[in-house]
This record gives structure tokens, C-alpha cells and sequence, in this order.
């Protein structure tokens, strides 16, 4: 998830322009590629069987699912951060 603290949220300009959806999705998906590659680790090291990739893609899909309504406050946290920072 996309959150920027106060030393980076001269970054936020970028995502400023761009519309909430994008950012809320492309929230979600980094969110989901971290859930799914931290579990295809774990199964890599504890060993596969016939469900595991099923398990990924559904705990993949519920992080990108929840990742992407997450951000909707996150939005709101950086847009709030970003005019704080432009007032000095």
C-alpha cells in the first residue's frame, strides 16, 4: 500500500494527478504481489502440494481486494499530509 511519510510526500504530487481508482488498484496490486510471492516462499520452503497454488491466488486475490478499499483512506491520508507539507 501506498503511503508516503512526511520526508517523501513530495512523491504524492505524482499520484496526485492520476485518478483514485488507479491508485486504489494499483495499491492492491502491490499489496496482492507481496501476499502472493511471501506465500509461494513459505510454500516453497515447506514444500507443495495439489492445493497450494489455489491457496496463493486466494489469499493473492482477498490482499488485492482488500488492499484496494484500504487505500481509499489511504488517499485521503496523503492528500492530507500533501497539503499540510505545501502550507509549510
Amino acid at each position: 500500500m501506498i503511503i508516503f511519510s512526511k520526508k517523501s510526500i513530495h512523491r504524492w504530487s505524482y499520484w496526485r494527478t492520476k485518478s483514485k481508482l488507479f491508485f486504489c488498484l494499483t495499491s492492491g496490486a502491490l499489496y496482492a504481489i507481496f501476499s502472493f510471492s511471501f506465500r509461494i516462499l513459505f510454500e516453497i520452503i515447506s514444500g507443495f502440494d495439489e492445493n497450494s497454488l489455489d491457496a496463493c491466488m486466494g489469499i493473492a486475490l482477498g490482499a488485492f481486494i482488500g488492499g484496494s478499499f484500504l487505500s481509499i483512506a489511504f488517499w485521503y491520508e496523503n492528500e492530507r499530509r500533501f497539503k499540510q507539507s505545501l502550507r509549510g
